[in-house]
């Protein structure tokens, strides 16, 4: 029997078996507007509800905006984060050269943490150079061409490339990972293409994989979710309709086809 999370949103549960396999990381990934933060903020309320305590990491967003949101929905994320439920924890982009998997993991334990959402991989990716370094604990003096009046290091683009992102992105799942608790990763999808992710990896790097996407019907539109990988799972293929309430994500037990996104 696999041990499962249950994300609390309504009617996605039932798509995965009855919940995200425990510990593993999972991506929801999306064009912008597709509901992926809400869908990770809600993952985080509901397991706050059930006492199982949660971290939302971002690197844009204010705090104040993500408690706005929650707001929106009924979420009352300020009294999750007073009882040590729920935290919103920022790490400013011009902070990202720092041991982020360190930062992440001190706060992970902070409030003992079991679900954790990290906003977003993308950003992660392209403010990875200094960090990667970081993970692989070693010089790589190829990597760096200069260093600006601020200290701001730039990068051999010859070397710090496609590769060395996808390698980015290999090391920090399995940190990640290797935390034990259940987690998501918000990422972009692309509008078209071969690949589930912009960043081409992540899809193959994590154990599930959860596109969310627009479609138009006729003079129809509406949002669709499609699980397209979960492992350790037998998961109801296709895509189903879901949409965002004034109380969360409400997905839809009907699929509208396995090739709708085609």
């Amino acid at each position: 029997m696999v041990s499962r999370v249950k994300t609390g949103i309504k009617g996605f549960d039932a798509l995965i078996g009855g919940g995200l396999p425990k510990g593993l990381v999972s991506i929801v990934a999306g064009i912008p507007g597709a509901g992926k933060s809400i869908f990770g903020l809600e993952f985080l309320v509901r397991g706050a509800e059930k006492n199982e305590p949660g971290l939302y990491v971002t690197f844009s967003q204010a705090s104040k905006d993500i408690l706005e949101q929650g707001k929106q929905f009924g979420w009352n994320v300020p009294a999750f984060e007073k009882a040590r439920k729920l935290k919103v924890f920022v790490i400013p982009v011009d902070e990202m050269n720092t041991d982020i998997f360190g930062l992440i993991e001190k706060e992970v334990k902070k409030i003992g943490a079991k679900r954790l959402v990290i906003d977003s991989l993308a950003e992660l990716i392209i403010n990875s150079g200094m960090y990667y370094i970081t993970l692989k604990k070693t010089k790589h003096e190829s990597l760096v061409t200069d260093m600006d009046l601020n200290g701001k290091l730039t990068f051999n683009s010859d070397v710090f490339g496609e590769k060395t992102n996808q390698q980015f992105v290999y090391l920090f799942v399995n940190k990640i990972k290797g935390l034990g608790i259940t987690s998501l990763f918000v990422t972009d999808a692309p509008e078209n293409g071969d690949y589930l992710t912009r960043d081409t990896v992540s899809e193959f790097a994590c154990d599930g994989v959860i596109l969310l996407h627009h479609m138009s019907m006729g003079t129809q539109e509406f949002r669709t979710v499609d699980v397209k990988k979960m492992r350790l799972t037998n998961q109801k293929k296709g895509v189903h309709k879901f949409s965002i309430t004034k109380k969360g994500i409400v997905v839809s037990d009907e699929s509208i086809g396995v090739y709708a996104l085609k």
